[in-house]
């Protein structure tokens, strides 16, 4: 067995990266999308079910003007290539400013009913129908009695 050695120009030509011609191009994405805001934002399996449905009756009633060789393409696509294409257009419905972190320890001290009564479990009727009504009480106190803001300084005229 001969064992040879390849140089770094020989190994990059073998793995030479070989991309596919896109068969989907930005004027067949164009369409997808308009068709896709016409189906209120749907996932790609619901506008692939209905693309055919929608092209047709776009050509019947004259409602927009699309190339035949842009017309057969959004017919051949598939719902995962669907949702690859429009993966971009969905960052800019995204909602901004959400958090995406869940409530902890400080949202915990801020809930005043826990604070008086506890975080034991009340299954009874009785235990419900008091914590009811201290938190009748302590919801008037809270908002009519406590001061919602802190004090910085104080003026007497």
């Amino acid at each position: 067995m001969r064992l040879t050695m390849k140089t770094r120009n020989e190994l990059t030509e073998e793995v030479s990266t070989h991309y596919k011609k896109k068969i989907y191009d930005d004027k067949a994405l164009k369409y997808i999308i308009l068709f896709w805001e016409t189906l209120q934002y749907g996932c790609g399996k619901r506008l692939k079910s209905c693309l055919d449905i929608l092209i047709n009756k776009a050509k019947q009633f004259n409602e927009i003007y699309i190339p035949e060789d842009v017309e057969s393409k959004p017919r051949k696509i598939s719902a995962a290539t669907i949702d690859r294409m429009l993966k971009d257009e969905l960052k800019r419905y995204e909602l901004k400013g959400r958090s995406k972190t869940k409530p902890g320890r400080l949202l915990k001290k801020q809930i005043p009913i826990h604070n008086y009564a506890g975080y034991n479990r009340y299954d009874t009727d009785k235990e419900l129908f008091i914590i009811n009504e201290l938190y009748f009480y302590l919801d008037r106190y809270l908002n009519f009695f406590q001061p919602q803001m802190k004090l910085i300084e104080k003026k007497n005229e």
